[in-house]
């Protein structure tokens, strides 16, 4: 039997997640994420079985609500540095 270690090495290191981030920089927005969903439902919906459209499908839709939601945020969010759990942006 294989055992794995409690910690993995390159995710303890912090290297893994720099690496993500500079090299799939789409992956840090809403968007971003949104397509990569879409684009592996696809993937996922081209296979044969009845399972696999249903799941493709369903990441497809995921992936699309993504998309729909990193393009229609208001910038003012980006832009207020204020906290958002505080309630000081409702009114916006």
């Amino acid at each position: 039997m294989l055992e794995m270690p409690t910690t993995i090495w390159c995710l303890k290191s912090g290297r893994f997640h720099e690496g993500i981030r500079f090299y799939v920089k789409f992956l840090e927005y809403t968007s971003g994420r949104g397509f990569f969903f879409f684009f592996c439902g696809s993937l996922q919906a081209t296979n044969v079985n009845m399972l696999d459209w249903t799941v493709g499908g369903f990441m497809m839709f995921l992936g699309v609500t993504g998309m729909i939601a990193g393009f229609t945020t208001p910038p003012q969010i980006f832009d207020n540095p204020r906290d958002v759990s505080s309630g000081e942006l409702e009114n916006l």
